[in-house]
């Protein structure tokens, strides 16, 4: 049975997240924008999934405790966390990992969307299996994208009171220790398809990184990596789950809010930004950049400017 409620009160908020998915440390970046979320708490055997949306950016401080996992999963906006120092950008498309007694430190947009899933580590086997296990971020390879579809469909079953969400919590679990046991694999060990497939995936990242400032097509990608368009679309679905023009308008957006945290409001115009990452100053770019970040282009900027959040900052440069 899932159990909703809404509230324009912080700490009323971390009361009741705490009381879902383990003790929440939190505080309001900004007070001056209203505070308003709303929580839906589902639950299915041996699973617990937390539905998150809200308003207003939060400095998030959290230990996860013993007895369960918890698979994070963006929807809109996103979170920029150090999980036991480690820096994980949480976005679309992609998962993050806490396992007991991690330490998450981190700061939303000022819009975010997500669902928090907690599973028991009784059902992920014996917690020896995950001692010195240190990634913490699912953001590649056919195992992430088949997870995150997964965890997913699993979100939808519980929220429906469907019978298989116990399946499929069982599916995720199995997907999870699979993603677990290959992250330690040597190359060697691995397929050659998957490894060409990711060799390929970094040397397309870094040409794309070369290039945003151009007008960038698909084509010209596939050229520069001597590749077909095909074998090119084949590759950035298996191993990121979307296809290049998504990933090519991803970074885009990255290193314009990168850009906008780190440029002084009075040196730099939002529209030479835009220019420098390949972007037309639009309203349909803007609202993209929103939807896709989780606040507007001016927010970006005007918040890193007030809390500091420029190169010496924390997450917000990132």
């Amino acid at each position: 049975m899932a159990i909703t409620w809404t509230t324009r009160h912080f700490e009323e908020w971390e009361h009741h997240l705490s009381q879902a998915i383990g003790h929440h440390s939190s505080a309001l970046l900004t007070p001056d924008i209203p505070f308003s979320s709303r929580t839906t708490v589902m639950q299915a055997e041996g699973v617990t999934a937390v539905a998150l949306e809200g308003e207003s950016c939060v400095h998030l401080h959290r230990w996860q405790p013993p007895g369960k996992l918890l698979l994070w999963l963006p929807r809109h906006g996103w979170v920029h966390d150090r999980i036991n120092g480690q820096p994980v950008l949480a976005e679309r498309g992609t998962a993050m990992l806490c396992l007991p007694g991690d330490e998450l430190i981190g700061e939303t947009t000022c819009s975010v969307k997500g669902v928090s899933i907690l599973l028991s580590m009784e059902a992920l086997g014996p917690s020896c299996r995950w001692d010195g296990f240190s990634r913490r971020h699912l953001a590649q390879g056919s195992e992430v994208v088949a997870a995150v579809d997964t965890a997913e469909q699993l979100v939808t079953a519980m929220a429906a009171e469907a019978a298989e969400a116990t399946w499929l919590a069982g599916v995720l679990v199995e997907q999870l220790l699979f993603w677990r046991d290959l992250s330690e694999t040597l190359p060697s060990d691995r397929t050659h398809g998957a490894v060409e497939r990711r060799l390929q995936i970094r040397r397309a990242m870094e040409w794309i990184d070369a290039h945003l400032h151009e007008a960038l097509w698909v084509t010209d990608l596939a050229e520069a990596l001597h590749l077909s368009t095909r074998s090119l679309q084949f590759c950035f679905r298996q191993e990121l789950g979307i296809s290049p023009l998504e990933a090519i308008r991803r970074r885009r957006f990255r290193r314009l809010r990168r850009l906008l945290a780190n440029t002084p409001l009075e040196k730099g115009s939002i529209e030479s930004l835009f220019q420098q990452c390949g972007l037309s100053d639009s309203a349909i770019t803007r609202r993209q950049y929103r939807q896709w970040c989780g606040e507007t282009p001016s927010q970006s900027q005007f918040l890193a400017a007030g809390l500091g959040m420029g190169e010496a900052g924390s997450f917000r440069s990132q």
